[in-house]
């Protein structure tokens, strides 16, 4: 299984906790780690909680240890990208307008008070 790092934080780790127990009482004993990206060749600081759950384990389980990173990003990327997936301005400018619409009509429907632009 694969996570985000928030999994493991203060707000989700109860929830996290409850699933490590009802896989170990069905017989599974996981492992798990916030491993990044980076130590495993990728060119992305991403990290992300991997667990590893073994049913009725008896030889355990060790997370493979980092490795150099020797990639750039730029070593990935094309260096020629076609103009069909090029995202035109007005798209932009209308997620844009898209994104603050919602966020300003949850901050007044969550905080149950009016929203006052700055």
């Amino acid at each position: 299984m694969e996570n985000v790092k928030a999994l493991v934080q203060k707000k989700f780790k109860p929830h996290f906790d409850e699933w490590l127990k009802q896989l170990e009482e069905l017989g599974y004993t996981t492992y798990w780690q916030v491993l990044n990206a980076t130590g495993y060749g990728m060119p992305q600081n991403r990290e992300r909680v991997i667990a590893v759950s073994i049913l009725n384990d008896t030889e355990g389980f060790a997370f493979p240890k980092p490795i150099p990173l020797e990639l750039k990003l730029k070593d990935l990327l094309e260096p020629v990208v076609d103009r069909k997936y090029y995202i035109k301005a007005d798209a932009i400018q209308s997620r844009l307008e898209s994104n603050f619409c919602h966020r300003n009509h949850s901050i007044v429907h969550a905080g149950g008070g009016r929203f006052v632009e700055p």
